[in-house]
């Protein structure tokens, strides 16, 4: 776990290409990425918080990135500071390959419904401890181990 939820969004936006993914459903795909990587291999793939915002699952520090803007495309990324574009091994790059490749082709509002779902690890963080809590890691684990 040495990576941060934008080095993951640097990884989803070269996928994407000259097509760029918008900013709702870059978030729900960095997401979707931590949520599987830690019901598939019970560990994060990125150190970042996630929180239960109004919206949907985020992480804060994405966020920051990319709020107000339209489409960000893969060629330019977020940021080419190397810290910043992450490091990945095999196995968490074939993780946010398939996930790409499972959801990409969904709306963001589509994977905002879908992260929405009753019993997910947003609903249950939004209902018990409220607005822009943290989502509990174990929480998230255990909801995509089934």
């Amino acid at each position: 776990m040495r990576n941060s939820a934008i080095a993951v969004a640097n990884r989803l936006l070269e996928k994407a290409g000259s097509d760029g993914l918008d900013p709702m459903k870059l978030i729900k795909l960095a997401y979707l990425c931590q949520g599987w990587m830690l019901g598939l291999y019970h560990q994060p793939l990125v150190w970042n918080d996630v929180e239960a915002w109004r919206y949907g699952p985020v992480f804060r520090e994405l966020y920051r990135y990319v709020a107000g803007k339209p489409t960000i495309i893969g060629s330019v990324g977020i940021s080419s500071d190397e810290k910043i574009r992450g490091s990945f091994d095999d196995r968490e790059s074939d993780l946010i390959d398939q996930v790409y490749e499972k959801y990409g082709k969904k709306s963001g509002l589509a994977l905002s419904a879908l992260t929405h779902a009753p019993g997910s690890p947003w609903d249950v963080t939004y209902r018990e401890r409220g607005q822009n809590s943290v989502i509990p890691k174990d929480l998230i684990e255990e909801y995509y181990a089934r």
